[in-house]
């Protein structure tokens, strides 16, 4: 588009299209097929590879790297009862805000925020297939792999590592230092670093799992109660 600025030595590739007022600072590289939407801006030596979409109201700092088929500020899943059986669209007016020296691996979506804007923040590394929901807010310095997922709202710590396949439910707060071992879920917020785990429980009707993993948290007291118990005869 002509209102564009792009700044000085800059790779724009083939079928790449820059929206409206997007702001394209010096050196970057805009891979073929990729588009950039109105009013966002690429800071100093980001790298777009192809077949990126960056939807508008994206403000990406300096030195970030896009892989392929990723899509940054996508409409977050907001929809709520219309009454009558079906689905009420929510507007999603927020954007997103990526810091300094962050890499987003390929097929990854960070959606736009409903109101406040969705924001990452510097230093994070991003796997490939990473799902960030409408309003959630990543520390510095994060790392999550493949097939995380954080649901809307949520706010990840600084320093914290997210193994593959773990994921976060919404309106949570994770603090920093925090270690998500593989397929682990958050269901409340933790307030204490370490390493966490929930992964490995068989596949059950919701109401036994449920059950199960009551009793599995108190299995620690019930050995202590056992070991009393054998202690006396």
């Amino acid at each position: 588009d002509p209102t564009a600025t792009i700044g000085g030595q800059c790779t724009i590739s083939a079928n790449a299209v820059i929206g409206p007022d997007v702001a394209v600072s010096d050196g970057c590289y805009v891979g073929a097929n990729s588009s950039v939407g109105a009013r966002s801006s690429l800071g100093r030596d980001c790298r777009v590879e192809c077949n990126v979409s960056i939807y508008h109201d994206v403000h990406i700092g300096n030195n970030v790297t896009i892989h392929s088929g990723s899509v940054i500020g996508a409409d977050g899943f907001g929809f709520a009862p219309d009454g009558s059986g079906g689905w009420q669209k929510i507007f999603q007016n927020g954007g997103v805000k990526i810091g300094d020296g962050v890499e987003i691996g390929a097929c990854t979506t960070i959606d736009r925020g409903a109101l406040d804007d969705t924001v990452i923040g510097s230093g994070v590394i991003l796997d490939n297939h990473v799902h960030l929901a409408h309003n959630v807010r990543i520390g510095d310095d994060v790392a999550m792999a493949a097939f995380v997922g954080i649901a809307g709202s949520t706010v990840i710590g600084n320093n914290c590592i997210l193994a593959g396949n773990s994921g976060v439910v919404g309106h949570l707060t994770v603090t920093d230092n925090v270690h998500l071992t593989v397929r682990t879920t958050v269901t409340k917020s933790l307030s204490e670093p370490g390493s966490y785990s929930s992964a490995g429980l068989p596949l059950l009707p919701s109401s036994r799992w449920r059950r199960n993993a009551v009793g599995f948290g108190r299995l620690a007291e019930m050995e202590r109660r056992m070991r009393a118990l054998e202690s006396t005869d």
